[in-house]
């Protein structure tokens, strides 16, 4: 089985959307201390000149690396991981290495921010910092994790919706709606997530 990724860029399904929407949001607000900072800067760089107006699509076409971020590796699974509730599963003297756990998980919510940035520079000059702020939220239908040597290995799903807003300095800029997630029913996570384990 493959290792399945499933990214907040993905949630947000942020390539499609900055591509239909390219011009409507070049002229979102939060870009306007970047814009005064061009201006202001222009005659100090020919090449910032030439490249003004280009600046802002550049910016919005890197979205989707700042949001390369795995949502049932570093959100999701990295939550479950920190439960104390599971922290028993990592005592390697009930539960040997070589012995797989199926540990089963009710219906809950969870909400995730990340506040990733980008410094955008021309010709060496720095003309201000992009904010973005994430706010993501997620409801599990039901999940029954596949755990083996104190690590997270796969999550069998019963279904999980998700939504949440994208923010640029403070002001949305991305919404989307909770729906319902297109997401294979295992998502094996690789090497696997290490759990929690209390200090004696």
């Amino acid at each position: 089985m493959t290792e399945a990724r499933f990214t907040l860029g993905d949630l947000f399904n942020i390539k499609e959307e900055v591509e239909q929407q390219k011009e409507q949001l070049a002229k979102n607000s939060s870009f306007d201390k970047i814009k005064e900072k061009m201006s202001e800067q222009k005659g100090k760089s020919p090449l910032l000149a030439k490249f003004s107006d280009r600046l802002i699509p550049l910016i919005l076409s890197k979205l989707d690396e700042l949001l390369d971020i795995d949502i049932f590796q570093e959100i999701i699974g990295t939550t479950w991981s920190q439960q104390k509730e599971l922290a028993r599963y990592a005592d390697s003297g009930q539960y040997p290495p070589n012995k797989t756990v199926l540990v089963p998980i009710l219906e809950h919510s969870l909400d995730s921010e990340h506040n990733p940035s980008v410094e955008p520079k021309i010709g060496g000059i720095h003309i201000g910092t992009i904010d973005l702020q994430v706010e993501a939220s997620f409801v599990i239908n039901g999940v029954i994790l596949e755990i083996c040597n104190a690590r997270i290995m796969k999550l069998h799903l019963d279904g999980v919706l998700g939504g949440g807003v994208i923010k640029l300095s403070g002001v949305p800029f991305l919404e989307k709606e909770s729906d319902t997630l297109d997401l294979p029913g295992t998502i094996d996570l690789g090497e696997g997530i290490a759990l929690f384990k209390p200090k004696n």
